[in-house]
């Protein structure tokens, strides 16, 4: 039940776009800027994170490591 309910912490856009369980339930410990940061990385590679993936971009927000892009701006 609790990991429904984490569900609602996704942005909208980004529950439109999941389409399996376990990576939103991931994706859902993100804070809403890297949600939205996330969201660009997937419309630019027209993908959705696997869960291993999904567990490794919650791990690094946890760690708050940050990676330059090649924009200039830091990404999670």
């Amino acid at each position: 039940m609790q990991r429904y309910i984490s569900l609602t912490k996704l942005i909208p856009e980004m529950l439109q776009k999941l389409d399996s369980f376990c990576p939103a339930v991931e994706i859902a410990a993100l804070k809403e800027n890297e949600q939205r940061e996330l969201l660009k990385a997937m419309d630019y590679a027209q993908a959705i994170p696997s869960l291993s993936q999904a567990q490794r971009i919650k791990q690094l927000s946890k760690e708050k490591t940050v990676i330059a892009g090649k924009d200039g701006r830091n990404h999670v």
